[in-house]
């Protein structure tokens, strides 16, 4: 099997941009975990108030706030993680791909736990809707909402000049509970004045509808990334189609494609040549296509003869006639 390797010729103080980089991930950690504190105050505020209010748009907001604690969380423990697998040689020997996973796991987890919690507010919203409603202190309901959107931009201003792309991730969800606050806000200044009750479990009824769409795709992000599945616009025949298109090329099999985590996607094969050209040049344009076209960041290729390749599959029909 052969290995191709570019690389380019240039100079730059190394030591000053791993520093800037090290940086750069302390202040990203600080600024999650001061948002995480705060959301996850904001949170139990909100269902504490939901309960004196007896709100169920508050309690569907709190539902939502939960989510991005753990988005939050995800986003602080990748951080956390990248570090420790930096420092740590004697575990990278074993997890060869560092701990990029248990983003994915603690995401499907969040995501779980998010739908759940989504039931049983769709339950008490239904029940309130067909004729089994409560009183709802409009003016409990727009002070615990105000003091959730003060403190929601709070956090988003601590995390608005983050580098990392996890950090910019929380800082979306941030942004979600800002408008997500400000819908119950108004609902409450609307309750104040006309007394409406329907407006709660509506206003509900509503938010859930945008937690349970982020809260499918993330359980079906993350157990797409578990199942090994290929990355969308990179699938098995795209790929040996792309591979089959370069010069020296007869044949491609044994084709895996998978993600590893949200950034990082990889691919092997096994590829025979014509033999018109050497394996050093077929690897090169090949590794290059792939890599380039489809953003696979990780790639392992073997390259085989014509006659290695036929006599591997004819031992192949042997062993599976006996």
């Amino acid at each position: 099997m052969s290995h191709h390797h570019s690389h380019h010729n240039h100079t730059h103080d190394h030591s000053d941009h791993h520093h800037s980089h090290i940086d750069h991930i302390g202040k990203d950690r600080r600024s999650l975990l001061i948002a995480m504190i705060t959301t996850a105050s904001i949170m139990v505020v909100q269902l504490i108030g939901s309960y004196i209010a007896n709100s169920i748009a508050l309690r569907a907001d709190a539902g939502h706030m939960l989510t991005d604690v753990g988005a939050l969380l995800v986003a602080y423990l990748a951080l956390r993680l990248y570090e420790a697998s930096k420092n740590d040689k004697k575990k990278l020997q074993r997890f060869t791909f560092g701990f990029k996973r248990v983003e994915i796991i603690a995401a499907l987890v969040n995501g779980v736990v998010l739908l759940s919690v989504c039931v049983l507010v769709i339950k008490e919203a239904v029940e309130r809707l067909l004729g089994h409603s409560e009183h709802v202190h409009g003016d409990t309901m727009l002070a615990v909402a105000g003091f959730g959107f003060i403190a929601n931009g709070i956090s988003a201003i601590v995390l608005y000049k983050s580098h990392h792309l996890s950090t910019r991730s929380a800082y979306l969800h941030v942004m979600s509970d800002l408008l997500s606050s400000l819908a119950v806000i108004i609902g409450g200044i609307i309750m104040h004045f006309t007394h409406i009750e329907w407006i709660d479990p509506v206003l509900s009824l509503l938010i859930i509808v945008f937690i349970v769409r982020n809260g499918y795709k993330l359980v079906r992000s993350a157990a797409r990334i578990l199942m090994d599945v290929a990355p969308k616009g990179a699938d098995r025949t795209v790929i040996e189609n792309a591979i089959l298109s370069v010069e020296g090329v007869k044949s491609v099999h044994d084709i895996h494609v998978w993600q590893i985590d949200t950034d990082n996607n990889a691919v092997s094969a096994h590829i025979v040549s014509d033999g018109q050209r050497s394996h050093e040049e077929i690897l090169g344009d090949v590794r290059f296509k792939i890599e380039n076209d489809y953003s696979l960041s990780h790639s392992t290729f073997q390259i085989e003869s014509d006659s290695f390749a036929q006599s591997h599959q004819c031992n192949g029909c042997e062993n599976t006639a006996q």
